[in-house]
């Protein structure tokens, strides 16, 4: 059986690293969506630096997403980050996933 979500996800790339370099399409999604879901790997959070202009006071949600060639811990990882948005998205929320 197939879910339906009440909000929608979508997947932004920001370039590579300079916000002069931003779709405007890009900036649309940004600023429209609820939750702004954002890669963290513990160190610089580039792709967060890069939109910062356009997030006014939106929520901005840590996805731990570690840095290791360990599958198991990937998996786990991918699989708690999914259940995170998708909470959102079936609570009516629209997501945006910023990367690099």
């Amino acid at each position: 059986m197939v879910k339906v979500m009440k909000g929608s996800l979508f997947g932004v790339g920001v370039g590579p690293g300079d916000p002069s370099l931003l779709t405007l399409k890009a900036v649309d999604i940004i600023k429209s969506a609820d939750v702004i879901a954002v890669p963290d790997t513990g160190g610089e959070k580039t792709a967060l630096n890069v939109v910062a202009a356009y997030l006014g006071s939106k929520e901005i949600m840590p996805c731990p997403m570690p840095m290791t060639k360990d599958r198991e811990l990937l998996r786990r990882s991918h699989t708690n980050v999914a259940e995170m948005i998708c909470e959102r998205l079936d609570g009516g929320q629209n997501a945006a996933c910023i990367t690099l």
